[in-house]
């Protein structure tokens, strides 16, 4: 694939969805093109949930829904996105700029209507995810006095406030609705939300540096962590207990998590461990 390094992939229906700025494309787990389809799209953000796929222009306004290799729609958003996220019934999520306020949210259904928008001028909108059931969670940030990041629950025919939970000097930059629950992450923890914005857990970082995290389909997180200039993968099951502590002696660039098994990188070279941390193999890539 020419420019790879560019392009966003995702595991999808039992291979692996890879989408450049031109086209998206679907790789068997042996390597071979299931399919293809052609589309014009700059700086494309990946999001997928089921069968649904988003793609966004960070920092624009077009984006595109699609449904394996049919497109669903495309549309513009009214202002610049910030980020966007779209759930399993094709309802897709927007955080956006807005002039005159500190962000607003817009949700689109499946045919590409705005049903729900709303602005927010007292506090910075971070991030927005929305659920099956279509409930509304989004990430503000306060910074007033000290760093407070506030997490809302709405309804997306409801223009009513529901719950509200908030955090001092913690960073929330990422909302992630899996079922019911609501995984937030932090500068310095990952938590859990029911739908009426309880906290069910809260798995502090003790100070360590996150570099990235990912999340299995069976919802166990990989957290790859720089502690100290020595790297750590912490395994979080889905109840946030700590199943794994993995210590390696290289800082990874990346890291997944798939049927018990990591697999990291430092540069060319390839790690492939199981969760319990035994060692299985090494790949380099050579250039061809």
């Amino acid at each position: 694939i020419n420019s790879a390094s560019l392009a966003k992939f995702h595991r999808y229906q039992g291979g692996l969805l890879c989408v450049t700025e031109n086209s998206i494309n679907l790789f068997s787990n042996k390597g071979e093109k299931k399919w293809s389809t052609p589309i014009q799209i700059s700086n494309p953000v990946l999001r997928v949930k089921g069968s649904y796929i988003l793609l966004f222009e960070q920092g624009g306004r077009k984006f595109l829904v699609y449904k394996n290799k049919n497109l669903v729609f495309e549309a513009q958003s009214k202002n610049n996105i910030l980020m966007g996220n779209i759930s399993s019934s094709g309802d897709t999520i927007f955080a956006t700029d807005k002039e005159y306020y500190k962000g607003a949210v817009s949700v689109y259904n499946n045919s590409g209507e705005e049903i729900y928008q709303r602005n927010f001028g007292n506090e910075s909108v971070i991030s927005a995810d929305i659920s099956d059931s279509r409930k509304i969670a989004v990430s503000l940030m306060n910074v007033t006095n000290q760093v407070v990041s506030t997490v809302v629950y709405f309804d997306v025919f409801d223009e009513e406030e529901k719950e509200r939970v908030s955090y001092e000097n913690t960073i929330i930059y990422d909302l992630d609705f899996v079922g019911n629950t609501l995984f937030a992450y932090a500068d310095d923890k990952l938590i859990a939300l029911n739908e009426r914005g309880k906290q069910e857990w809260i798995h502090n970082f003790d100070g360590k540096n996150l570099k990235h995290y990912q999340k299995d389909k069976s919802d166990v997180s990989v957290l790859l962590f720089d502690n100290n200039n020595n790297s750590e993968f912490s395994v979080i099951n889905s109840s946030g207990k700590e199943k794994q502590k993995i210590k390696t002696e290289i800082i990874p660039d990346f890291c997944d998590i798939c049927d018990g098994y990591i697999i990291y990188n430092n540069g060319r070279n390839l790690f492939l461990t199981k969760i319990n941390g035994e060692y299985l193999a090494k790949y380099t890539l050579l250039n061809e």
